[in-house]
Parts: C-alpha cells; sequence; structure tokens
C-alpha cells in the first residue's frame, strides 16, 4: 500500500495496483476502448445519418421500453454500491484507497458505471435510426464520450480509489435513475400530458455538476484524502464544461423559443 501522502504528488496514470480487475471486460485495453468509441462516433455523425436520409424512421417502442427499463434498474444498482461505499468511508473514516476492501467495492462499481457507460451509447444510435437529428447534438455526444472515456480510464490506469469518483456515481445514477424513468414513460404517446417535468431533469443534472464541483474542491482542500493534481484539474475543467453546456441547453431551449416553452 501506498503512503497515503505520497498519492497526490503522483500523476493518476503511475498508479497500476490491484491487478485483479486486469482481466474485466476493456480494462486496460486501449484497443477494445478506443474500436468501440471510434465506430460510435462514425456511426452517429457520418454512417448513421447517411443510411436514414432517405428511411422513414423506426419507432423501436417495445426496444426503447425494455432498454430504458434496464437503465432505470442499472442506474438503481450503481445507486446503491455508491451510497455503500460513501457509507463504509465515512464509519470507518478513512480514505477508499487506505482499505483493500473498499478499493475492491470502488473498482467493482466502477467497472459496472464503465459497462453502464457503453451501454448508454446506444442513446444516440436510437436517435439516429429514429431521426431525432436534433437530439444529435455537441452537447449529447460530447457528454455520453467523456463520461465513456474517464470512467475507462480510471478503470484502466487510476488504480488509486477516491471518494470524488463514488459521489460523481452516486450523483449520476440517481439523475439518470430519473431521466430514464421518463424514457421509459415518454414511450407511450397516452402519457405524454403527464410528462411535464421534463425541464425538471435538465435542473437536475446542472444540480448535480455544481454539486460534483464543490464537493471535488471541498475534499481536494479540507480532507486528506486527495486527489492526484492531474485527476483534480481534468475532473473540475470537464465538469464545469459540461455544466456550462447544460446551461446553455437549458437556456435556449426553455428560455429563449417560445415554441420550446410551449412544447
Amino acid at each position: 500500500m501506498e503512503n497515503v501522502s505520497t498519492i497526490s504528488e503522483k500523476p493518476f496514470w503511475e498508479h497500476k495496483n490491484y491487478s485483479y480487475a486486469d482481466e474485466w471486460f476493456l480494462v486496460g485495453s486501449n484497443s477494445q476502448f478506443f474500436l468501440i468509441l471510434s465506430a460510435y462516433l462514425v456511426f452517429v455523425l457520418k454512417v448513421g445519418p447517411s443510411l436514414m436520409k432517405d428511411r422513414a424512421p423506426f419507432k423501436l417502442t417495445n426496444i426503447l421500453l425494455a432498454y430504458n427499463i434496464v437503465q432505470v434498474a442499472v442506474s438503481a444498482y450503481i445507486f446503491k454500491l455508491a451510497f455503500g461505499i460513501i457509507y463504509n468511508t465515512i464509519t470507518e473514516e478513512k480514505c477508499i484507497y487506505e482499505s483493500d476492501k473498499l478499493q475492491y467495492k470502488y473498482f467493482y462499481a466502477l467497472h459496472v458505471y464503465t459497462l453502464a457507460k457503453l451501454s448508454e451509447l446506444l442513446d444516440t444510435i436510437f436517435f439516429v435510426l429514429r431521426k431525432k437529428d436534433r437530439q444529435v447534438s455537441f452537447l449529447h455526444v460530447y457528454h455520453h464520450s467523456a463520461v465513456f472515456f474517464y470512467s475507462w480510464a480510471l478503470m484502466s490506469y487510476n488504480r488509486q480509489a477516491f471518494l470524488s469518483v463514488t459521489v460523481v456515481g452516486f450523483l449520476n445514477s440517481f439523475v439518470h435513475l430519473v431521466m430514464y424513468s421518463y424514457y421509459a414513460l415518454s414511450v407511450f404517446p397516452s402519457l405524454e400530458k403527464f410528462l411535464w417535468w421534463k425541464k425538471y431533469i435538465t435542473k437536475m443534472q446542472m444540480i448535480q455538476f455544481a454539486m460534483i464541483i464543490v464537493y471535488v474542491i471541498y475534499e481536494n482542500t479540507m480532507t486528506p484524502c486527495k486527489l492526484p493534481s492531474t485527476l483534480f484539474i481534468h475532473m473540475l475543467a470537464n465538469v464545469s464544461l459540461v455544466f456550462i453546456l447544460f446551461a446553455d441547453f437549458y437556456r435556449k431551449t426553455y428560455k429563449t423559443s417560445p415554441n420550446a416553452k410551449k412544447k
């Protein structure tokens, strides 16, 4: 076990302990990850729109319903895992990387979270097949790609566990639980009049990012469980960027356009 005081002084890619995760799917495999991400980007940005150009949009009703129900269940499971880690960290009064047991729980939860982010790439593919071109925005594609990348990179190259990352998964899984519940219900046109709360999901996402920023700064300045400086900067920069993009999306969608407000 590395001395806690040296953790934050090393670049996050230098932590290579806890090799039990090396055989897990995607972990440490650059070729698998970049092949999947490249195929995703090529399809949603080029191949998919080209294939659908002269075709009628697919409805995918049953597929979407099943997919969203599965995502609700997965989000609930990740929320449970993250809550357990946070609770154990508080009650044991130690950093996650000071306990082998907590580290294993962390890496297991992070692997489940990474696989969830992989499955969520289907969101964009379904948008393309349904010809919902407006939904395939820079914000949507960047957010899905970045979250998948960071979770994979943390799983593969940062073999130290941090509460900040767990808090991100905890908050994100709760928001996604609500979001995919909305998507599951929206499959049924008869329920549309009851789904007035869509814009509040975007508000929840912005609150989530603000809470993450505040917590990461707090943990890295007020507690001994500090993030490596490189990871700290990356996390703050990415979450801040996504917060700005979501705020801009909210302003354009719900504040600027009268038609959007009515919708």
